[in-house]
């Protein structure tokens, strides 16, 4: 089959962007980096990394969850990641993250930046692989990276899966997530507030619509728009999407002029995609933008709201007490 490739560019401030979608499993890349973060997981895509041969970092951080889960897979895929980061790096060391206290691991990774910008004693080269990455953790430690300045250039990799059906012994909850699912601020990204102000929520959709509606509905804002993603990763993403969160749609009015559509996998197109609908308006209202959808666009949520400042962008995710 022949690889289709595509590559968009484009310039947010002083931030400079590009990115790159591929047919391949991931776009060859190459170099060395101060700090890499891999997050390994059930998801057989956490692997994915391991099959860039040519990437070597002087320190890599694996942010794994104490929780197993149910599906199987962990361990193998956790030792596969290992081994390739003590392979490609001098230093590897273990963030341990929990649902019940997300905020102490974003501040646990805030603390490996700092410490090794400070060994450096210069701005940091920095790979995230988003695949399989929380986005409360992912985007926080962009968040922190740019606004610091620790950080001087990030690059990011992102494997996307296959959705399976659910078989007659499974259920679409086990297929994706149930419990108690809660939006919150993202550490960094908490935006400017003022009181007496609407809310005007733009929303990044995906497959999980209740639980968007939920969230957006429990705000109770004035105006919603959303980021859908079109084209999608496969020929009934964006049908399935469409369905998926219907209830917003007709809760909200939303209609044709409230739609952003862009390329669920690509960053830089959502960006300009973005910029020309120009959703917000903060003399008006406080700005949110809830990520329910893909990462890719998730992520550039969060770099639009670092230019802008006043955003707040919103994580919502399972959260379980301490």
């Amino acid at each position: 089959m022949t690889e289709s490739k595509e590559v968009h560019s484009c310039s947010l401030g002083t931030l400079t962007l590009e990115s790159q979608v591929s047919s391949d499993a991931l776009p060859p890349i190459v170099g060395d980096f101060d700090l890499a973060f891999a997050f390994p997981s059930w998801d057989a895509r956490s692997t994915c990394i391991a099959t860039c041969d040519d990437l070597r970092f002087r320190k890599a951080i694996e942010v794994a969850y104490a929780n197993k889960g149910s599906v199987g897979g962990f361990e193998g895929n956790r030792s596969t990641v290992r081994s390739y980061l003590e392979q490609k790096s001098g230093l590897v060391e273990t963030v341990a993250a929990s649902p019940a206290n997300l905020r102490t691991t974003c501040e646990a990774i805030r603390e490996v930046i700092k410490k090794t910008a400070n060994e450096k004693k210069a701005g940091l080269r920095v790979l995230i692989d988003l695949s399989t990455a929380s986005r409360i953790y992912a985007l926080s430690t962009v968040a922190f990276g740019i606004r610091s300045g620790l950080v001087r250039e990030l690059e990011f990799i992102y494997a996307e899966g296959k959705y399976q059906r659910a078989t007659k012994t499974q259920s679409e909850k086990e297929l994706f997530s149930g419990g108690r699912w809660e939006s919150i601020a993202i550490p960094g990204l908490e935006g400017d507030f003022e009181g007496g102000k609407p809310f005007g929520f733009l929303v990044s959709i995906g497959f999980e619509g209740a639980k968007t509606f939920r969230a957006v509905n429990r705000a109770e804002p004035s105006r919603v728009s959303v980021l859908f993603p079109k084209p999608g990763f496969s020929p009934d993403y964006s049908q399935k999407t469409a369905e998926a969160n219907k209830q917003l749609y007709e809760a909200y009015s939303v209609g044709s002029d409230d739609e952003i559509s862009a390329p669920a996998g690509d960053v830089v197109a959502t960006l300009n995609a973005l910029a020309e609908y120009s959703f917000e308006s903060p003399a008006d209202e406080n700005c949110v933008y809830l990520c329910c959808g893909t990462k890719p666009q998730s992520l550039a949520l969060c770099l639009r709201a670092l230019y802008l400042k006043h955003p707040t962008v919103l994580y919502l995710g399972l959260f379980t007490r301490a």
